[in-house]
């Protein structure tokens, strides 16, 4: 979801502003050390490890007095699509039953969803943290598949790491294309964007 469809920039203010400026607060540190220090602990853990995408994980880490809830509302303004997401979600909508697979936990991408008004659109929504307790993995693509009672070859998968949205559901047979806006990959299962998708659709 986040780099599909949503801009970075709702997570960049939740994990790079709105939290290191509470730990600057705490710690009585500028804001600059604390972003500094903030990433090094994320950088620590890594995205290989689901303790990296987990909210409360990091509240607790940074032993900061905030609710989740508080953090989705001061950052809300910040969820924003990338320019084609709608239209074209609206028009594979109608041909295709769509299905949300993130990294992220699920309170964090049905926040996102709502407020940018496309959850609607979306018959189910599964996050690797909150349903499976990890990452995106061959287990859980494979159980999600068994839940929606389809085969690998009847999915088509489409988001930006190379890893956990190309290469892992590729490895199941399922149809995955790598979205990749700032052009750093190529070949004929990279797209810059979702019309790219819609064309290889069609």
């Amino acid at each position: 979801m986040d780099g599909t469809l949503t801009r970075p920039t709702f997570a960049d203010e939740v994990w790079h502003v709105y939290l290191p400026k509470l730990r600057a607060r705490k710690m009585g540190i500028p804001l600059g050390e604390a972003q500094r220090r903030c990433q090094l602990e994320y950088d620590e853990v890594g995205d290989g490890r689901r303790e990296w995408y987990d909210l409360d994980y990091w509240i607790k880490r940074f032993g900061l007095e905030v609710r989740k809830e508080e953090i989705f509302r001061s950052c809300g303004r910040k969820v924003k699509l990338y320019p084609e997401a709608r239209e074209v979600l609206r028009r594979l909508h109608g041909r295709y039953r769509l299905v949300i697979y993130t990294n992220a936990p699920k309170d964090f991408a049905e926040f996102q969803l709502r407020v940018s008004r496309i959850a609607p659109l979306f018959s189910k929504v599964y996050s690797s943290i909150t349903d499976f307790g990890e990452v995106k993995g061959k287990e859980s693509f494979s159980r999600i598949l068994s839940e929606l009672r389809v085969k690998p070859g009847q999915v088509i998968h489409v988001g930006d790491h190379p890893k956990f949205d190309f290469e892992v559901p590729r490895s199941l047979g399922i149809r995955s294309y790598l979205l990749d806006r700032e052009k750093r990959f190529s070949g004929e299962h990279v797209i810059r964007n979702l019309r790219e998708l819609e064309e290889k659709l069609s």
